[in-house]
This record gives C-alpha cells, structure tokens and sequence, in this order.
C-alpha cells in the first residue's frame, strides 16, 4: 500500500485472486494501459542513436577555431584570438552553454544571465469564444516572478521562431502526445538545437491528464495542459489564469522540483481540509502545492513558516536535459 504521510490512508492499491484493486476506485477504465502479454521468441535489443548530439553549427568568422563567430566573443568579452571550450563553458550556471547562447542570442539569451526558454503550442478549443492561446497578461506575470529572481523567463508564442496553432486534437493518449512533440517541436529532427534549449509545453482542450509533465524524447523537458478539463474543475477561474497556473506548476517539475524534494509537492492529499496534509503543507506558498496550484502563480521562497520549501534556491536548471529522479525510500512495517 501507498501511505500518505499523515493519519489517512490515500491511493492504496491491493492485490487478491490475481487482481489489482485501487482505492478510491474509478468509475471509467484506463484505456492504453497495461500489456497485451504476447511475448516474441526472439527479442533483439533496439539500439537507439541521437543521445550525443551534434555541436551546433553557427555562422561567421571564427579567427581561433573554437565554433563560436567572432563578434558574439568580442560582444560577450571573450578574445576573439583564443580558443576556448565553449561547449562547456557556462558562466551564469543556466545549464545552456556559450554554443546554445550564441544560437539563441537573437531570442534575447544572454551568457552571464541566467535564461530559461519555453515554447508554447496550443490547439484551438472546441468552445468558440474560447481560446487555448496563453494571456499575454498572465504570461507577462510569470516572467516578472523569474525576473524577480535575476531570470530572464522567455515564453515563445511565435515570436521565437515557435510556439503556433497546430491541428485540433482531443482524447488523445500520451504516444499520440510525444508523436505531437517529435512533429511540431523537434519537427522531426532529433538533433534540433531547440531540444537542448527550450522547455516545451501543449494547451489543449483535453489530453491524456489534465496538466502533467512528460518525457519526450530523453529527458522529463515537456508537458500538456488540458485547459478545458481545467475549466469544468475548476469553474471560477478564467481559463487564461487556469493555463498560466498549470503551466508554471509544470515548469517547475522540468527545473527538478519533484514530489521526491519535498513532501507538499505534488502532495495529492493537500487539497482537502479532511486530510492531516492539508494543514500541514498549508504555508507551503507556491503553485508546486496542490492546495495553491491555481491560486498562487508563483513559487516559494521558503519564508512562510517551519514547513516551507525554497523554490526558488532548488531549482535545477539543467534537469530538463539531465533528468534524474531520486525518491525517498521509506519502510512501511
């Protein structure tokens, strides 16, 4: 069984007569889960390429042969005449290195300040005086948070060379959503420098959840906010507040912030007052909380009591490219 960590039991799951029993159970089945049990007799393992990618090609006159063009060394400090390894140098530790800054170096990146990139896809809705586009006034919000924290936020709604309108899609299952991430993210290139650079997000009308980050391709960098499930949930709420909350709950998920960090992330229990978690993660101020999640558009800081988490000072900028995940291992007698 699953525990929570206070005096209710949540989510248990059972095994009798060789089935799977869960409670609080579902009315509706999961459809596209499990496995169809047909074994192969011959298994050959798949040997998969693309995990080393190749250096990113960047035009101009590069006296020094180090890859990067004269005038962003001269621009940035560096001496134009002296090689220097470049693919790993990082001076301002955003986990984007002098090659990605150079590449994104148009899209406002900067060396020496930290940048976190994201790129924002959407469908049209199926309700027509409503629309899947983030605001632009929420959007703006989020960025003034990470500049409040010396972080340049960059949210590409077409004005980065992505973030469109792609072809309505509902119901779909999540290998229909990485197929969407592979066509109109990578746009079918592996080696796409934008994989290494940018986040990735889908607004839709209904996914496979109603927000969640996901794997695309090697790393936990991507998620889906299914904007009109969040509109039935949660009613009061303007669909554009809805969008921006979920987007920077799973934003925050690509820059390691994992219910593995802390107990109040992702804390299912924290949203009922029945529930010991509730109480007790309530000063907890951040939209990483269940209880806050689209309350608060932000993140906390750690100064609003005994058990509060550091938001801001944990963030791992290079998990989105390095995922990692390390849970807590916990014996239950």
């Amino acid at each position: 069984p699953v525990f929570s960590k206070g005096f209710r039991l949540v989510n248990t799951l059972s095994k009798d007569f060789g089935k799977i029993m869960f409670y609080p159970w579902l009315t509706r089945y999961f459809e596209n889960a499990g496995s169809d049990w047909r074994i192969e007799e011959i298994f050959e393992k798949t040997i998969i390429h693309g995990y080393g990618d190749d250096s990113i090609k960047l035009e101009g006159t590069d006296i020094d042969s180090d890859g990067l063009p004269d005038w962003w060394e001269q621009e940035f400090g560096y001496n134009a005449n002296v090689w220097n390894d470049h693919l790993t140098l990082d001076p301002d530790e955003d986990a984007l290195n002098n090659y990605e800054e150079c590449y994104a170096y148009d899209w406002g990146a900067n060396p020496f300040k930290k940048d976190i990139f994201l790129e924002l896809d959407y469908t049209k809705s199926k309700t027509l005086d409503v629309s899947n586009i983030p605001s632009e006034k929420y959007v703006n919000q989020m960025k003034e948070r990470f500049s409040e924290h010396n972080i340049t936020f960059h949210v590409d709604l077409r004005e980065l060379d992505g973030g469109e309108e792609i072809p309505y899609i509902t119901n779909f299952n999540f290998d229909e959503l990485v197929d969407l991430y592979w066509n109109y993210f990578l746009e079918n290139d592996l080696n796409n420098p934008r994989k290494n650079i940018f986040h990735y997000g889908l607004i839709c009308d209904n996914g496979p959840g109603s927000g969640f980050a996901f794997i695309g391709w090697a790393h936990l960098n991507g998620f889906c906010i299914s904007a009109d499930d969040l509109s039935k949930s949660y009613p009061r709420f303007e669909i554009g507040w809805l969008i921006a909350c979920g987007s920077m709950h799973e934003t925050g998920h690509t820059l390691g912030l994992i219910g593995g960090d802390f107990g109040g992330i992702d804390n299912h229990a924290s949203i009922h007052p029945k529930y010991f978690e509730f109480w007790y993660y309530w000063d907890y101020k951040s939209t990483m909380n269940y209880g806050h999640t689209y309350s608060i558009l932000d993140f906390s800081d750690g100064d609003n009591g005994k058990i509060d988490y550091n938001d801001w000072a944990n963030m791992e900028f290079d998990f989105f490219k390095n995922t990692h995940f390390e849970w807590p291992i916990v014996n239950i007698k």
